[in-house]
């Protein structure tokens, strides 16, 4: 009986010798084709730049136009009717003297887009025009493109609110709302 020499290749992984057509190692259980191991990851690559991609459409982070950013149209949205009440009403509604205070204002959207969850740096001065105290606050609702909205911001300050003349309030920032 002649036997043919079985052509044979060492394995990719534990250098075993194996036939020379094996996508399997019998011995480790090794795959021959590297694209069998590729494959997989260059896959998980691809789906992760994906679903980044998609992430970044839906925040408005891609930078081309899809969505606008809050510094371009920043002085399209205008604050008005700004006016502070001190303190707060008691179960008898008699105001109590408090470090408590409502910064009462409306905000004009005049751009053609809708904005939510603004952030506001509301400034305290008193009559020489000395900035007594500065209080960050952020609220969450929307304005309509072309709307106003009337709304309070609730500020606790360091000082007596009797003692402020004057208020300040400065838009620092908004998001587009997730639709």
């Amino acid at each position: 009986m002649d036997s043919q020499p079985i052509d044979t290749k060492p394995c990719r992984s534990c250098l075993e010798p194996i036939h020379a057509s094996a996508t399997k190692c019998p011995h480790c259980q090794a795959f021959q084709n590297r694209w069998i191991v590729i494959a997989p990851i260059i896959l998980s690559l691809l789906f992760a730049v994906f679903a980044f991609y998609q992430i970044a459409q839906i925040r408005g982070i891609r930078g081309d136009g899809g969505d606008v950013a809050f510094v371009d149209v920043q002085q399209q949205i205008k604050i008005a009717d700004v006016h502070m009440e001190a303190g707060e009403l008691n179960a008898d509604f008699v105001r109590i003297n408090t470090k408590e205070c409502w910064v009462y204002l409306t905000l004009k959207n005049e751009s053609d887009y809708a904005w939510d969850d603004f952030e506001f740096v509301v400034e305290f001065f008193d009559a020489d025009g000395e900035r007594l105290d500065m209080v960050n606050v952020t609220t969450y609702f929307t304005v309509e493109a072309h709307s106003d909205l009337s709304t309070r911001l609730e500020c606790t300050l360091r000082i007596s609110p009797s003692d402020v003349t004057d208020v300040q309030v400065t838009l620092s920032s908004a998001d587009q709302p997730f639709r």
